[in-house]
């Protein structure tokens, strides 16, 4: 290796471990397996996981070339749980905002309906008063029709009253003519 990596610190110093495994003799493994071995695990997968894109099948022969099979298994088990989880935490985050979404046009339908409800209870609290009002109307008219009619029932009995005393005196007015006219009354 030209530039002795003493570790593994980006996706570039990846990429030349790689390069340099893939070129090595048996001699320099030890020498690169060593780097590997300095490099902290955390950015070996950090950098795995998200910086190689194009040069992750060359890392990966690399890794199972040098390091040998189990320290292969571990990285790309460890690489599919992480893709997993990636993919799992996207479909998650997916789903989240969906209910969210949802929760928010349940909250606004919600919100509507109580605001229709609340309206609808003031028109019924208006009607209610507006019913009120005309049945106390309509109960002070009765109450005043009732009135009228027994005035006019007590006009019509006084009316009544009036025509019999009428025909009385027109009666007693004949009588006297008649007495008057035979003279019948005398003049004192």
């Amino acid at each position: 290796m030209e530039n002795k990596l003493k570790k593994i610190e980006s996706a570039e110093h990846f990429v030349q471990w790689a390069n340099a495994v893939n070129n090595a003799s048996n001699k320099e493994i030890c020498d690169l397996q060593d780097v590997f071995g300095h490099s902290s695990y955390a950015d070996l997968y950090r950098i795995f996981n998200n910086d190689l894109s194009g040069s992750r099948s060359l890392v990966t022969f690399a890794i199972n070339k040098c390091m040998g099979a189990e320290q292969f298994e571990n990285f790309i088990k460890d690489w599919v749980a992480y893709r997993m989880n990636t993919e799992w935490q996207k479909i998650y985050d997916e789903l989240t905002q969906e209910l969210s979404d949802k929760w928010t046009e349940v909250q606004a339908s919600l919100n509507n309906v109580n605001r229709m409800k609340l309206e609808f209870e003031n028109e019924k609290a208006g009607l209610k008063n507006e019913v009120e009002q005309l049945t106390k109307r309509n109960t002070e008219l009765t109450d005043h029709n009732d009135d009228l009619r027994k005035s006019l029932n007590d006009y019509e009995h006084k009316v009544l009253e009036l025509e019999v005393d009428s025909l009385k005196l027109t009666k007693i007015i004949e009588v006297f003519q008649i007495l008057q006219s035979h003279n019948l009354l005398t003049s004192r």
